[in-house]
């Protein structure tokens, strides 16, 4: 399902890339380029990203894209392109809406009977998977669930913790922990890695992050928080709290910076905030500062 929808959405997606980027100067937003220079001067109360819409031409009968960011002044909002002129926002429509609603609407819809159907079905076929366990691994664990399908990967527990063995009754992740959570993140459009985390009920523990295989890759400080659409990126603190952005599919920090307040990443951009001052950031870790 979720990858049937993700082709449906990355086939409508075009090139266009912002080359202004918000940024906070005393009180008021404008825009900069890519090395940090003023474009747009401050003269907004608020001010978000620009993006690539598409725009109706009803002479022409087809859409034109253009960029176009949205802006807050004097508590009224407007939408302006890149040289600052007022574009009617109405007309701004999202690029990767798409024409194919009923398809949508198929894939989205059914009937009480036939998700009843569909869970009987999924419970059979499980408890099909791990009668293929052997008797004796079986009689190791507390309990034993499906956890991955395709390669089998079970969840068991033993002593009241949590573990990954595979169907050879190999432990892929102990059973030390209070929880194991399945993650993914995009590696191309609809497709997508998988790992886990595992670790305490309580706040203050260490969570740790395991690829496929059960090799550890990531100690966190605090409970999982994605910041990405897609789960490419997450935050990340040590043991003194301080938090940092991490890339899952570089397996490293997107930067060197700690932040104090995050937002969520949209268009490639996200609203951070450190030490008491606001500013952008991109999914490169490059930040967006008036000079």
């Amino acid at each position: 399902m979720k990858n049937i929808i993700f082709l449906l959405l990355s086939s409508f997606v075009f090139g266009q890339k912002a080359t202004l980027f918000p940024v906070k100067k005393g009180n008021q937003w404008g825009f900069v380029d890519q090395n940090n220079k003023l474009v747009i001067a401050p003269q907004y109360d608020l001010a978000y990203p620009f993006k690539e819409y598409k725009v109706y031409n009803s002479q022409s009968k087809n859409y034109t894209h253009v960029m176009s960011a949205h802006v807050r002044l004097n508590n009224q909002s407007k939408c302006i392109a890149e040289n600052n002129t007022e574009i009617d926002c109405k007309k701004l429509k999202d690029i990767s809406e798409t024409a194919d609603n009923d398809t949508y609407s198929s894939i989205m819809s059914a009937t009480e009977t036939e998700v009843k159907a569909m869970e009987r079905k999924a419970e059979n076929e499980k408890q099909e998977i791990i009668s293929q366990l052997s008797k004796d691994i079986q009689e190791q664990y507390e309990s034993i669930d499906v956890f991955a399908k395709s390669t089998p990967l079970f969840l068991v527990k033993k002593n009241g913790k949590s573990g990954i063995i595979n169907n050879t009754g190999k432990l892929i992740i102990p059973a030390d922990y209070d929880y194991i959570e399945g993650h993914s993140y995009e590696t191309s459009p609809g497709k997508f890695e998988p790992y886990f985390i595992a670790g305490p009920y309580t706040r203050t523990g260490v969570h740790q992050y395991f690829t496929k295989d059960g090799k550890l890759f990531l100690d966190n400080y605090q409970p999982y928080s994605s910041i990405h659409q897609f789960g490419k990126l997450t935050i990340v603190a040590d043991k003194n709290g301080k938090k940092k952005i991490y890339s899952l599919p570089a397996r490293k920090y997107i930067n060197d910076k700690t932040y104090d307040k995050f937002s969520w990443f949209t268009d490639g951009m996200m609203l951070v905030e450190r030490a008491g001052k606001e500013f952008y950031i991109d999914e490169s870790g490059k930040e967006y500062i008036a000079k």
